[in-house]
């Protein structure tokens, strides 16, 4: 996907320098070269990166499973947040939907990271449920994103007035 100098395509082994820099920089565990590599290597995981102007400002990566997709990791450069990168991987996700395949993306969240929470609300996530100590010391949030998100949205819209 390409808007003006974006760029959305696969995450490469070129690209780890800058996305351990953005990971140290956004998370209160980052993963390590290792983890990448290692997930990064297991049968169903993939990534992408957002590039603008050549330059890596953002990243996910997941596991696809049968019916739906799993984020175990996304970021974006904090020098580049709310510049609609985040935006631009969440619509390169959307886009790999199908409802006759992977009808869901999913994705975990610590329940103290607000700004993650609160975008992925504005992408059409719902949450689910409470995850009890899914990152040891923190409960997480389970956000799904899917074909009946969106009729909830608009459901929840009219009965809100909205329409």
């Amino acid at each position: 996907t390409t808007t003006n100098c974006l760029q959305v395509s696969w995450l490469v082994r070129a690209d780890m320098p800058a996305v351990l820099r953005i990971e140290n920089a956004t998370s209160p565990m980052p993963w390590t070269h290792e983890t990448f590599t290692k997930t990064l290597r297991s049968r169903n995981a993939w990534g992408l990166a957002a590039r603008y102007n050549d330059t890596v400002v953002g990243y996910t990566v997941l596991d696809l499973y049968r019916d739906h997709m799993g984020i175990l990791n996304f970021a974006v450069d904090p020098d580049f947040t709310r510049m609609g990168f985040g935006s631009a991987l969440m619509d390169k996700l959307k886009h790999k939907l199908s409802v006759h395949r992977r009808k869901a993306i999913e994705y975990i969240v610590r329940e103290s990271c607000l700004n993650g929470l609160l975008f992925l609300r504005s992408q059409g996530f719902l949450a689910t449920h409470v995850v009890r100590e899914h990152f040891g010391d923190e409960d997480g949030i389970l956000l799904r994103f899917g074909a009946e998100t969106a009729v909830e949205n608009r459901l929840a819209s009219y009965f809100q007035g909205g329409m």
